[in-house]
């Protein structure tokens, strides 16, 4: 299992700066997370320290490098019923960390509590 990892294009040394955009002294995951919502292109981010990675590849991340203190999450964005009664519904963004080609993490970040899901 991969437990830190860099977020890669089509393979593990897959790394053009063209495929992410750097948005510099980042203070948290969280902030990172904000800007991937941000960006309209996003994929997902990269995470470590201060340093925060923006993907915008069109193809998404499709493979991780472990890498210490790094965290690869990939962005997708979901509709889910609204708990009104009308047909409004409200999208809720998640975060996904691959670990491994077994056991997928799942952030949500739509709200300030995450859910962790780990699927083997």
């Amino acid at each position: 299992l991969v437990a830190e990892a860099a977020c890669r294009g089509a393979h593990v040394n897959d790394n053009q700066a063209a495929y992410f955009k750097v948005m510099e002294n980042t203070g948290s995951i969280d902030e990172c997370k904000q800007s991937c919502r941000e960006e309209a292109a996003c994929q997902g981010i990269e995470f470590a320290g201060t340093h925060c990675e923006v993907w915008v590849r069109p193809e998404g991340i499709e493979a991780v490098k472990p890498l210490s203190n790094s965290k690869c999450l990939k962005y997708s964005a979901g509709t889910v019923p609204s708990t009104t009664a009308t047909t409004e519904s409200t999208t809720a963004t998640t975060m996904t960390t691959t670990e491994s080609t077994t056991t997928t993490t799942v952030l949500t970040m739509a709200s300030t509590t995450e859910s962790v899901t780990t699927t083997e």
